[in-house]
C-alpha cells in the first residue's frame, strides 16, 4: 500500500518544476495563471499550492485559490481561479490509490 511520505507547501520554483514535467500541466496550473488572477483581483495572499510527496517517490503540486466570502467569515478554495481548467499536477501519471490519497488530504 502506497503512503504519503509528506505534505508541505510548494515554493514557486517547485511548483514550475513540476508544470515543466507534468503531461497533464498547461498554462493555468502555473503559477504564473494565479499570480495574474491575484494581481487582477488584489489578493496576492490568497494563492497557496501544497507539495505531496509519496512513499514511491511520485510528487503531485495541488494548487488553490482562497476566496473569502460572508465579510471574510467563510473561505471557499477553488482548484483554479475563475473556473478554468485546473487540479493537481504530478512528476508522472498517478495511480488510482495516488488519487484517492490525495483526495483524502484536501
Amino acid at each position: 500500500m502506497k503512503k504519503i511520505a509528506s505534505i508541505s507547501p510548494a515554493s514557486r520554483d517547485r511548483w514550475l518544476q513540476v508544470c515543466t514535467v507534468s503531461p497533464a500541466a498547461t498554462f493555468f496550473h502555473t503559477p504564473y495563471w494565479y499570480e495574474v488572477w491575484a494581481a487582477a483581483t488584489g489578493t496576492p495572499s490568497n494563492v497557496t499550492a501544497k507539495h505531496i510527496r509519496f512513499e514511491d517517490g511520485v510528487e503531485a503540486i495541488v494548487p488553490s485559490y482562497r476566496q473569502r466570502i460572508l465579510f471574510g467569515l467563510q473561505a471557499l478554495h477553488h482548484s483554479a481561479p475563475a473556473g478554468n481548467y485546473g487540479g493537481y499536477i504530478s512528476t508522472e501519471a498517478l495511480s488510482e490509490e495516488h488519487k484517492y490519497m490525495l483526495l483524502e488530504v484536501l
